[in-house]
C-alpha cells in the first residue's frame, strides 16, 4: 500500500510503483470491507494487540484471523 513501511522499504531499493487491478466479488455486502491497518476503527484494537503477550497471540490469533475477511 501507498505510504506504508513496506513501500518505502521496495522503493528504497529501486522498485518502480505500478497499480494492481484487484476484482472482488461480494456476495452479501454493497461494498469490500476496509480491512487497511491504517483504517481509525481499528487503531484500539491494534494497540491492545501489541501489548498482549505473544503466547496468547499465537494462541488467538488463527480465531481472530478467519473474522477479519
Amino acid at each position: 500500500k501507498w505510504g506504508s513501511g513496506s513501500f518505502a522499504f521496495k522503493k528504497h531499493w529501486g522498485f518502480e510503483p505500478e497499480p494492481l487491478n484487484y476484482q472482488n466479488y461480494l456476495l452479501s455486502a454493497d461494498k469490500p470491507a476496509d480491512l487497511n491497518p491504517n483504517n481509525p476503527s481499528y487503531k484500539t484494537y491494534i494497540k491492545v494487540w501489541k501489548k498482549l503477550p505473544v503466547c496468547v497471540t499465537t494462541w488467538l490469533g488463527p480465531y481472530v484471523a478467519k473474522y477479519l475477511c
